[in-house]
């Protein structure tokens, strides 16, 4: 699955839900939410904005660390979980997988079909041993 794709599957208002940020269900081309990434003094200070359309949030605080870029869902997911940009790719990939919505026609990693080892292990032929050498001991 490559990242356009991921980005496709996964809205950012599913996202939020998700990671258990209220969001709105609304036509609006945008609306505020509480900023998941920084404590504010007030806490009903709501000072990060998702625009649905676009996919994305975006923080209007200096004090967040995605200050002053918007974030799409990987984004999201990276500076949520702390992880690399590696890491939060594949979190999004599990997060897509637990909402059920892995697309049919792509092998799922998540899922495992095999239920033996001899069908999850790469069959290899056997190893040979070593022959050992008789020695004659002088006596």
């Amino acid at each position: 699955m490559q990242i356009p794709q991921i980005k496709t599957l996964l809205s950012i208002t599913e996202l939020l839900n998700h990671l258990g940020i209220p969001t709105k269900n609304t036509t609006a081309k945008s609306y505020p939410i509480r900023c998941p990434f920084h404590e504010e003094k007030n806490k009903l200070k709501k000072n990060m904005s998702v625009y649905p359309k676009d996919n994305t949030v975006y923080c209007f605080s200096t004090k967040c660390k995605t200050h002053p870029h918007s974030q799409d869902v990987i984004g999201v997911v990276k500076h949520y979980y702390n992880l690399s940009d590696h890491e939060a790719i594949m979190k999004s990939k599990q997060i897509i997988n637990e909402l059920g919505k892995w697309p049919n026609d792509l092998h799922n990693p998540f899922i495992q079909t095999s239920t033996s080892d001899e069908e999850i292990l790469p069959q290899h032929p056997p190893m040979k041993t070593a022959e050992k050498k008789k020695i004659k001991v002088k006596k």
